[in-house]
């Protein structure tokens, strides 16, 4: 029974259910989602796999939204960087329950803020 129990716990460190590698969990695929649309961007998956702390998030979220929407004339929304990194806090807020006091450009997702 132990051997069994081993196994499904490494299956379920190695599922991805959408692929993304960010070490993630439910709540890592539910945050990214959120980000998603919040942005109206696509997160590649080898470059979520890369982020440890919330400005790793920050500058790939601001690089996508910069690729996906060019010089943002074709958003109803003109961002910019304080305005994504305020976004991006609420919805790990959201997300995650955690106070927004508690995000900070150091804090790293999974150490952090637990995210898993």
């Amino acid at each position: 029974m132990a051997r069994r129990r081993h196994d499904v716990s490494k299956k379920l460190k190695t599922w991805n259910p959408m692929g993304i590698l960010f070490r993630m969990g439910l709540d890592s695929v539910e945050l990214v989602i959120s980000i998603e649309e919040a942005f109206s961007i696509s997160i590649p998956d080898e470059k979520a796999s890369k982020v440890v702390t919330m400005d790793d998030l920050l500058d790939l979220v601001w690089r996508t939204i910069q690729e996906t929407h060019g010089d943002l004339g074709d958003t109803e929304i003109k961002w910019d960087k304080e305005q994504v990194w305020e976004t991006l806090r609420l919805e790990v807020s959201r997300q995650l329950g955690i106070k927004t006091e508690k995000i900070t450009p150091e804090a790293r997702l999974i150490a952090d803020l637990g995210m898993g």
